[in-house]
């Protein structure tokens, strides 16, 4: 459980990054994508084999689901605002020419 706290901690950091280069970089966005994908698959792991050092867990409750699904969006929203990025710079590219 302390893993999870501690990387959802870490998610502010990446969250004021992406806050502060907005439509600069792409970067902060496929760490965010790729973090979250990484923290899911983990999870689903843990749960369906028997990892070294963890063992197989067998609870799933509430807070895991919702954490799970709040990772799905960050990486939904991550995505899209990636998306926007691209097109912004394409706009502004189109623009300065």
């Amino acid at each position: 459980m302390v893993f999870f706290v501690v990387v959802g901690v870490a998610h502010i950091p990446v969250a004021l990054w992406i806050a502060r280069t907005r439509h600069y970089s792409k970067l902060p966005y496929i760490v965010a994508i790729t973090g979250s994908a990484a923290l899911i698959v983990f999870y689903i792991a843990t749960r369906a084999i028997a990892l070294p050092n963890i063992g197989l867990q067998t609870d799933v409750g509430s807070i895991d689901i919702t954490c799970k699904l709040l990772q799905g969006a960050i990486i939904a929203g991550s995505l899209i605002l990636l998306r926007m990025s691209t097109r912004f710079a394409n706009t502004s590219a189109r623009i300065t020419r």
